[in-house]
Parts: C-alpha cells; structure tokens; sequence
C-alpha cells in the first residue's frame, strides 16, 4: 500500500479525531438549555485513479472516509406539537393562578371577611327589629353596615388591584414578546450569513429555537422553514400567528429583494387591555390575534376577575337598594317619614367618604363606592324602621321595617352564592386544564429530549469506540511508513 496506505490511515485519524470533538462538544452542552446533540454524517471518500505496477491497469481506490457534515438530531414535527402544547398550557396555566389568587382574597366560603359582615349585617337588622326603641341596638346595626360597607369596598379594592397586576403582567409579556421576535430576526439573519459561506450554525439554530420555545409560550405561533438551497443562500423562514378569525399574518420573514429577516408586526394590547393586537410595520390597522398562550390567558383572568367584580356590586346595589327603598317608606322615632336624605347607604368617593352635593349625601350609583349615611350615624333614632306612621303624635315603634330588611339574607346570601361558586367553577376548570396541558407539554419534552438530547452514555461509547478507531488508524500509518523504510532501505 506505501504511500497511499499512509494518506489513508491519516485521512481516518482526522475523521476521528472530529468524531472526537462532536462527542466531546455534546458531553460539554450536556446540561445547556435548547442544546441539540449533534452527530457528524460520514461518507467515503472520492476513489482515485491510480495506473502503475502494483495495479493491473488503471483503477479506482478508495480514498478512506470524510466527514461531510455535523447536524443537528432534532425533529421539527415534535417542535411544532410542543409548541402548540406549551400555548395551551401557558394559557391555562397563567388563568388558573390568577383565579387562585382572586379566590386566596376571598379567605376561604367559612371565614371570609365579607361573608362574616354580611351575616353580621342582617344579624344586626333582626336584634332593631326585636328591639326597634334602643339606641344601641339601632348604632350596632349602623356599624355592622359600616363594617360591611368597608368589608365591600375592600375586597372589591383588592380585586381591581389584582386586575391591574393582570393586565400589567400581560403588558410585559408583550414587551418581552417583541424583544423576543426582534432577537429571532437577528439569530436568523446570522444563521443566513452562515449557511451563504457553506457553514452549518448549529449552535445558533439552538439558540433561535429555544427563543421560539419561550415565544411560543406567550403566544401561538407558526414557524415555517424550507431548507437551504445550497452555498451562497440561507434558509427561508417564517413565524406566524393566527388572528380571530384564523386567517395567518406573518409576524416575521424574509424581505422580499433583500433577503433580510425582519420583524413585520408589532404587537400590543388594545386599549382595555382585554385582547392581544398585531400591528403591521407599514402602518395598517391593528388586527386581533386568536386566543392562547400566557397572554391571552393573563388576559382571561384579569376578565373573569372583572366579572367578580361585577357580582360584588351587584349585590352591594341590591343590599343597599333594598335597605335604602324599605326605610324611605318607615318612620323614625320621631315620627318623621323616611326619605332620600335618610337612606342607610350614600354615594362615596375613591376614599369611601360619602359625597354631599349642595349639603344633600347623593343616592347609590352601580359600580361606584358606598358609604353609611352620617346623619343617621350621628343620630340612630332617624332609622326610619317602623312601618306603622305616628299615632296621635305618638312615633310607632314596631320595627317591621327592620324585621324586613332582615328577611333579605336568603336572596343577598344566594347572590353571593352565586358569585363565589362562578369564580370557583372557572377557577377549577382551568387548574383541571392546566393539570392536562402541564401533562402533555411533559410527556412532549421528554419525548424532544429523548431525540435531541445528549445521551451521556452513548456519548462516551462514542468517545471510546472513535478513540480505538484513532488508534487503529495511527497504527496503520505507522505500518505503513515502516513498510516504506523498508523499501528504501533496499532500493
């Protein structure tokens, strides 16, 4: 073999040796976040003709190996269905914790501050309606209102602020979506400049991928990839999303003419925040996005979340509607007739402070603050809770009035019912959706890392059986060159 034998043990000690540092690359990246394994491709090399003594005419002999690649072990297939996976799961998952905490404000269906100052409250009516003469009595019912009027303005306080959190949280993912986007763009770019000089980036490849994962978290997104035409060009790639309708809008992709990738839609939230928006570079009109994702699901609390909002003042309207309109037809212990001037609950700012408007405390209005009335406070014994007018100048003190307002518990009791059992239902079906979701976006990751995750052990097989090959091949250049000595030593 001589001189060939010699070029053909140190072609294989080279493919060797890059056996040897992909092996030693994958057990380096063994724990890198998005690492692909990578595996170099061999082929044999070109034959080459060679005519002489030592072969009876012209013949082709092997050239040994060559390493013509290293590439990725990844499969686009399981990324699309883990991506898909992971916005449904963010989704639900972030739904399902903001309802937790709206339902963690709430204290638990026994100990509950509001369920205790509503109870409290017509406990208070029922002792006036026994006892309709005593002052004291009258006060503890007055501040038993006060103590769910507060107890009311509290939660509802406690809840907007959590919308806000919400809402403010879904704005930063928006913000980190569009940085996201912008860095793909760049990863993608790079990776063109790349493959145009005939290189293979992997690494950058894992790099955008693993920001496609955490993109596609926040949001659903479609990413389309055609592979390279060969040196001097990149590969094409798109990302999409859907929009309400399910029509596809490109996110981002390649300029036409320029063959850059760049970001074609901005994204937003709408001005209530209750919806995710795409903008078009060139100025077009906002369009919404399908549902999905950590930012729609942000989004779904915050509205749920609101909707409990609206069932606690609808019931505190109800409440104070009820009281307000039972009392404005009593009589007082003074003999006087209930009026606007005397209901038991009053217009109140952002603060809780009742709101007088000429001198005069103003009636209740849906969705803003209550307050007690202060001239009742300052003077029990105008709670007009008599329903009997004054005999002969004498005031009635039969406390029918109160005894109703208090027969009011069961339908206030059953209303809140109602509200807490919504929240509860939406709250459950979505931690059950986000237990499923969590599962599949598991058993999806495992099965990505099974096909593009570094095996350890494999890998130092690898490493040992690429060792004994470098070995083998050093040995038969050895061979070889001593073979050759020989020659010339009797030439």
């Amino acid at each position: 073999m001589g001189l060939w034998g010699v070029y053909a043990g140190a072609q294989a000690m080279d493919v060797y040796q890059k056996l040897v540092d992909v092996a030693g690359n994958n057990v380096a990246n063994a724990a890198t976040p998005g690492y692909s394994a990578q595996r170099a491709n061999l082929v044999s090399a070109p034959p080459v003709t060679i005519a002489g003594d030592a072969y009876p005419g012209p013949g082709m002999v092997s050239s040994g190996a060559e390493v013509v690649s290293v590439t990725r072990l990844r499969s686009f297939a399981l990324d699309v269905q883990y991506r898909q996976a992971t916005a449904t799961g963010g989704f639900w998952d972030a739904q399902a914790q903001g309802l937790q905490h709206v339902e963690a404000l709430l204290g638990g269906p026994a100990t509950a501050p509001f369920q205790q100052a509503l109870d409290g409250y017509f406990t208070a009516w029922n002792a006036v309606a026994q006892d309709a003469q005593n002052l004291g009595v009258r006060a503890a019912a007055l501040g038993k209102a006060q103590t769910l009027v507060i107890a009311a303005n509290d939660l509802s306080m406690q809840v907007q602020q959590l919308v806000g959190d919400l809402q403010g949280q879904a704005q930063a993912d928006v913000t980190q979506a569009n940085q996201l986007l912008s860095q793909i763009a760049g990863l993608e770019n790079a990776i063109a400049r790349q493959q145009a000089m005939g290189q293979q980036p992997n690494d950058l490849m894992d790099r955008r991928d693993l920001l496609l994962d955490q993109l596609a978290q926040l949001m659903p997104i479609g990413v389309q990839i055609t592979p390279s035409s060969g040196a001097g060009t990149g590969e094409g790639f798109t990302v999409t999303a859907k929009d309400a309708t399910g029509n596809e809008i490109s996110l981002l992709g390649r300029t036409a003419g320029s063959g850059t990738v760049t970001v074609q839609q901005t994204l937003q939230l709408d001005p209530t925040g209750g919806t995710l928006q795409a903008v078009p570079g060139d100025g077009g009109d906002p369009v919404v996005l399908a549902s999905g994702g950590e930012i729609a699901g942000l989004l779904a609390a915050a509205q749920k979340a609101g909707s409990f909002l609206q069932g606690l003042d609808a019931l505190m309207q109800q409440v104070a509607s009820q009281a307000n309109a039972l009392l404005a037809s009593g009589y007082d212990l003074y003999g006087a007739q209930g009026s606007t001037q005397t209901f038991l609950f009053v217009l109140a700012d952002a603060t809780g402070q009742p709101i007088q408007v000429s001198g005069a405390y103003q009636p209740p209005e849906a969705g803003a603050p209550l307050a007690v009335n202060p001239t009742l406070i300052d003077d029990p014994a105008r709670l007009a809770v008599a329903q009997a007018p004054p005999d002969a100048g004498r005031p009635s003190t039969d406390g029918q009035i109160a005894g109703r307002i208090a027969g009011g518990q069961p339908a206030a009791d059953g209303q809140w019912a109602q509200v807490v059992n919504a929240l509860a239902t939406d709250s459950q079906s979505a931690q059950q959706q986000a237990t499923i979701s969590d599962s599949v976006v598991q058993t999806l990751q495992q099965q990505r890392q099974q096909f593009s995750g570094v095996d350890l052990n494999q890998e130092v097989a690898a490493l040992i059986a690429s060792q004994s090959a470098y070995q083998a091949a050093a040995r038969v250049v050895s061979v070889n060159y001593q073979m050759l000595q020989d020659l010339l030593q009797h030439v």
